[in-house]
């Protein structure tokens, strides 16, 4: 009998435990204002029209408060990145000129994204705006940034600097204005549900901000300077850092033991076609970003598509051979006597490396180029989804620059070339040379 009445206390102290844990729940998320978030607006339990209302009002006040908070919080980054842009603007002024520098702004703003700068009344609105519109600024100071960089490393023409300055833009979801402002007070239309879904998408588009912009300080980080003279050249932190080796020559590239050949093209170095009596020299793409070893045992993954093949993000790093991460790397292959490319660092046995880079045109048309690889290679021009508009044989073979002579259709301004080449082993390389000259 007494265990009977022992039990019985017991199960009333755990009944009465309970109770008030859920009474002081809902008394909670009641005093906040939050009960049908967290319930889902289940309908579980009656809330008034005005609560309802008073709750979507309390939520956009407090997110607005919190978006302000960190657009501050990323406007600190954007200064700094500010300061560095000017710093490097004054050295193209004084390494350039004032008239290069004023050709390459006037470029640069239509590279720009552009802001929203349309004010809104309604504050959470405009502090999510403000957010993404730091983030456009970040990206175009960081576009400014690597221009100035390529005018001031490389002897270049202001167009070019920046052409190769290539900076990918987020894009971010605009909030449903409507929904953010419209007078809600039931939870039974839909419209309740899509503002808790406004909320949320919000919140994960400015982590997504903060993300990006944390990247771009770390690639600027101004410590992680290290330029060499010679092709290996890593600018600063541009494109997240490269390896560093001793300093080669292009015509240190070409072992004689894998038999390798150049034509004698007479070729000099560029990246920019012209048109009328200027284009009567044949030009060497010399300058590319290079991305590898991609895995390939046995080739097996010889026709396998590597993400450059489906994406070309200059910012992106990748797994590579091995596990190992991978990045592109910007190499600047100087004046020589040959035209072979290789990546400037011992090349992996059994793997796939990928070239991207550009060239300038003044007129369109057709233009004849002299294409060779070691060992199988692919060359694609400006679409890089569709079919390659080369391929050399897949067997092994030595490297000549003369492999294959084309025709390729290039439109006026920037054309765009992702070359793939395989090493089965020992050295590889490939080459794409503009025979203007015959033209």
């Amino acid at each position: 009998m007494a265990n009977r009445s022992k039990n019985t206390s017991s199960a009333i102290v755990v009944i009465a435990v309970v109770f008030h844990l859920a009474l002081g729940y809902l008394v909670l998320t009641n005093t906040f204002g939050l009960k049908d978030f967290f319930l889902g607006g289940s309908g579980g339990f009656v809330v008034s029209p005005d609560q309802i209302e008073q709750t979507v009002l309390e939520r956009k006040a407090q997110r607005s408060e919190v978006y302000v908070e960190r657009a501050d919080a990323l406007d600190d980054s954007l200064q700094a990145i500010l300061g560095l842009r000017e710093s490097l603007v004054e050295k193209v002024s004084g390494k350039r000129g004032e008239t290069y520098l004023q050709e390459m702004q006037v470029l640069l703003e239509d590279r720009h994204a552009k802001l929203n700068d349309e004010a809104h009344p309604e504050a959470v609105v405009a502090a999510y705006a403000r957010v993404c519109n730091v983030e456009r600024r970040v990206n175009n100071a960081y576009l400014d940034i690597i221009a100035c960089r390529m005018a001031v490393e490389f002897d270049i023409t202001a167009i070019d600097a920046v052409a190769y300055a290539k900076v990918v833009q987020p894009l971010r979801k605009a909030m449903d204005i409507d929904i953010m402002t419209k007078t809600i007070r039931t939870t039974r239309d839909g419209e309740f549900q899509a503002f808790k879904n406004q909320i949320l998408q919000a919140d994960a588009e400015i982590a997504a901000v903060e993300k990006f912009v944390e990247s771009v300080v770390k690639a600027l980080d101004p410590k992680r300077a290290g330029q060499q003279e010679g092709y290996d050249v890593e600018v600063d932190g541009l494109f997240g850092g490269s390896a560093q080796g001793d300093t080669l020559r292009p015509d240190q590239l070409n072992p004689l033991a894998e038999g390798t050949a150049d034509s004698s093209f007479q070729q000099i170095p560029g990246w920019y076609i012209r048109s009328g009596p200027a284009a009567n020299r044949n030009i060497w793409i010399n300058q590319w970003w290079v991305m590898g070893p991609y895995d390939n045992p046995f080739r097996k993954s010889i026709d396998h598509k590597f993400t450059p093949e489906t994406v070309i993000n200059l910012d992106q790093q990748d797994i590579g051979k091995g596990g190992k991460p991978i990045k592109w790397e910007f190499w600047n292959f100087k004046w020589g006597t040959e035209s072979r490319l290789e990546p400037p660092y011992k090349v992996e046995q059994n793997a796939v490396y990928y070239g991207y880079t550009q060239i300038r045109v003044e007129e369109a048309g057709e233009y004849w180029v002299a294409v060779g690889s070691d060992d199988y290679g692919k060359l694609w021009v400006n679409d890089f989804s569709g079919d390659p508009v080369w391929t050399s044989g897949k067997q092994p073979q030595a490297f000549r620059d003369s492999a294959d002579t084309i025709p390729l259709q290039l439109k006026a301004g920037i054309n765009e070339l992702l070359f793939r080449c395989e090493n089965g082993g020992g050295t590889m390389g490939w080459s794409v040379v503009f025979l203007l000259a015959s033209m």
